[in-house]
């Protein structure tokens, strides 16, 4: 099924936007997901985070099975809490939308423990293929009782680590949309939630309404993410019609409107 999903992305290829991306520079961010590329003389405008994710989506499958591992330090974070997180967040865009919510803590706590559980149940799969570590930790409060900790997670591009804002909701999508019970279907589903995750881009509490990116926030988009799609990314064909990549000027015409000027 892994050998189908990376075929996949070779069926999907677009060979122009590949040959294109290949051969271009690095112009500029425009905006939190939007940037600006050169290649030859056409000025080219690129969706990063939607490039992002096809990326490690594409570097997912490629080191499926052999990744290296990041630590999460000597304990690591505790999955039961996160997935609570995760759920207040959710519970609380459901009342920015006007949707009816169910206020009862106890109920996340509930949730949050099967959540936990289905995790459990999977942990030894995917530490094998994808490099997710979870331990069982006692509780100190209670001997009897154990705390399912994250403690690692695969390093997917060297230089570049998942936001750590971020985990709570990859988390929660991994329990709750991955069809365990289909390999195809399970395999596709967790690699594109880790795609995902890895995709957005670390970011500075203060500054996460901005619609722009901050120094540090252009500096991964430019001296990570870009090398990155230039080297790896193998562009699908929905990129050249859902704007993710798309020709904005050629700049022999720029230059004559500037002669004009």
């Amino acid at each position: 099924s892994i050998e189908t999903l990376r075929k996949d992305i070779r069926t999907r290829a677009h060979r122009e936007l590949t040959t294109k991306l290949r051969e271009s520079i690095f112009v500029g961010c425009v905006s939190r997901h939007r940037s600006l590329l050169q290649s030859g003389i056409e000025l080219l405008i690129i969706n990063h985070i939607a490039l992002a994710r096809e990326l490690f989506y594409q570097l997912t499958l490629l080191q499926f099975g052999g990744f290296e591992k990041a630590s999460l330090g000597t304990e690591g974070v505790d999955v039961k809490i996160l997935l609570v997180k995760a759920l207040q967040f959710e519970d609380t865009r459901s009342l920015l939308e006007e949707k009816p919510v169910d206020a009862n803590s106890n109920t996340n706590d509930l949730m949050a423990g099967q959540m936990t559980e289905c995790l459990v149940s999977n942990a030894e799969m995917l530490l094998e293929y994808f490099s997710i570590q979870f331990e069982l930790r006692p509780n100190n409060s209670e001997a009897k009782d154990k705390r399912f900790m994250l403690t690692g997670l695969p390093i997917i591009l060297k230089g570049h680590s998942p936001p750590p804002h971020a985990l709570p909701m990859f988390l929660l999508r991994l329990a709750t949309q991955i069809d365990w019970t289909e390999e195809r279907s399970c395999f596709d589903g967790i690699c594109t939630e880790i795609s995902n995750y890895y995709a957005e881009i670390p970011e500075n509490e203060k500054e996460s309404e901005s619609i722009q990116l901050n120094e540090n926030e252009k500096k991964i988009v430019q001296h990570v993410l870009f090398p990155a799609f230039r080297y790896y990314l193998v562009p699908p064909k929905d990129f050249a019609t859902d704007g993710s990549f798309s020709k904005l000027a050629l700049l022999s015409k720029l230059y004559k409107v500037f002669e004009r000027c």
